[in-house]
């Protein structure tokens, strides 16, 4: 009898190019734990709780008027992001005048519950890496609150083009212009891998870099970001195409974060859907890219985590 694992890794191993939907099992969905998901779609059965049941909008005040919201950035799986200016005469002078504020909906029940049977509120999780985090090249996190049941971060609004959004418009860079994106990149990850336990960001995406005018990159949403531990995850999250073969398993590395950079890369050489990222296809005319290029594209996103960059 092979269990979930062994089955997972058997793929990996033996059908590297296979494309795997994996399907929560029975076994994890009724844990004993009480599930953070579960908690929160509970929720919507006592939405009378909360003061507030649409958007925020344009106008829209919180922490005691502190932030007044401008606009909707956009919103995920996750929560929301908004753009909001800073109260000047409730704030430091000093204070940053622009702001995004991070919004995450709260499960009612949280406050009435054993707080050692569920997972931490997302947003804490989050804020507590950020604030350990002192780089140029990850968003700074603010300040961080709870209003009618939702959990707010407040980060820097940074200023520039999310590489997605670039690549999306003007279509695949140079390699000269790649490199050093690629230089800028490969800082912040070293940086977040130095720590000890390492920090695995998880999700990193052409979504979730920002491309400053001085051509340094800013990495965002560590939503999912993490410390690296041993121990197998039950939950497998992050962007199709993106997403290293063993973080599917739910064994993910420091060398997760290598193969996205991989990927990453691959976009922006080429304007393709990294779904669509294979061995073979990086030997193909389609990818016209120099061969030496080709080479660190193989071995970043190398199905085996050992003949990837350390």
């Amino acid at each position: 009898w092979l269990s979930r694992e062994d089955i997972i890794e058997s793929l990996i191993r033996f059908a590297p190019e296979a494309e795997l939907n994996l399907a929560l099992p029975d076994d994890m969905a009724t844990s004993h734990m009480l599930r953070y998901t579960n908690l929160w779609l509970e929720s919507l059965d006592t939405a009378d709780k909360r003061k507030r049941t649409a958007i925020l909008d344009g106008g829209d005040n919180l922490a005691d008027n502190l932030y007044t919201v401008t606009r909707q950035l956009g919103a995920g799986g996750q929560g929301r992001a908004y753009l909001a200016k800073r109260n000047t005469e409730k704030a430091d002078s000093d204070a940053e005048p622009i702001v995004v504020l991070k919004e995450y909906i709260l499960p009612t029940q949280l406050d009435c519950i054993d707080q050692n049977s569920v997972e931490p509120p997302i947003h804490k999780s989050e804020a507590e890496i950020l604030a350990k985090l002192k780089h140029p090249g990850v968003v700074k996190l603010l300040d961080c609150f709870e209003e009618d049941h939702r959990g707010y971060l407040v980060l820097e609004f940074v200023e520039g083009t999310p590489i997605h959004d670039l690549v999306s418009r003007k279509g695949p860079l140079n390699e000269a212009e790649v490199r050093e994106i690629a230089i800028s990149i490969c800082q912040v990850m070293t940086y977040l891998h130095s720590f000890s336990p390492a920090i695995i960001h998880g999700d990193l995406t052409p979504e979730n870099l920002i491309l400053r005018k001085d051509g340094t990159v800013c990495l965002i949403d560590f939503t999912i970001a993490h410390y690296y531990a041993k121990e197998r995850k039950l939950k497998v999250c992050g962007k199709d195409g993106y997403v290293a073969p063993e973080q599917y398993a739910g064994y993910d590395s420091p060398q997760s974060d290598i193969y996205s950079i991989g990927c990453t890369l691959f976009f922006m050489l080429t304007a393709l859907d990294c779904e669509s990222l294979t061995q073979p296809l990086l030997q193909s005319e389609q990818v016209k890219v120099s061969e030496p290029m080709k080479a660190i594209l193989a071995k970043a996103t190398a199905k085996d985590v050992v003949h990837r960059y350390i």
